[in-house]
C-alpha cells in the first residue's frame, strides 16, 4: 500500500540500489542523493537555455551550496522526484500540471 503514495519508479529505484552490493544500508537515500544532483544539472541547463551561459552557472552555484536544497535531497523520504521531474518538463516547454502534455 505504501507504493501508492511514493512517486512512479520511486520503489523501484529503492530496490535496484539495494541489489547494488554493499548499498543495502543506503538504497533508499541514493535515488533521493541522484535526484538532487540531476537537479543542479537541469537547472544549470535551463539557464543556460534561457538566460546565457553565466546565468546557468550562476544558478547551478546557488543551487549546489543551498542549505534548503542539500537538506532537501538528502532526508531519503519519497517525494523527491516530482520536482526534477517538473523541471525537467518546464525546461522542455511542458506544463507539469495539465492533463495531456503534448496537447
Amino acid at each position: 500500500m505504501r507504493n501508492l503514495y511514493a512517486p512512479p519508479l520511486l520503489p523501484q529505484m529503492i530496490a535496484w540500489c539495494g541489489s547494488l552490493p554493499g548499498c543495502q544500508q543506503l538504497a533508499p537515500f541514493l535515488p533521493s542523493i541522484v535526484l538532487g544532483s540531476g537537479t543542479i544539472a537541469v537547472l544549470w541547463w535551463m539557464a543556460r537555455m534561457w538566460f546565457g551561459m553565466s546565468a546557468g552557472l550562476i544558478i547551478a552555484f546557488l543551487a549546489a551550496l543551498s542549505d534548503y536544497h542539500l537538506l532537501f535531497f538528502t532526508d531519503g523520504t519519497d517525494g523527491r522526484a516530482r520536482p526534477v521531474l517538473d523541471l525537467q518538463q518546464r525546461g522542455c516547454g511542458i506544463d507539469p500540471g495539465s492533463s495531456n502534455p503534448f496537447s
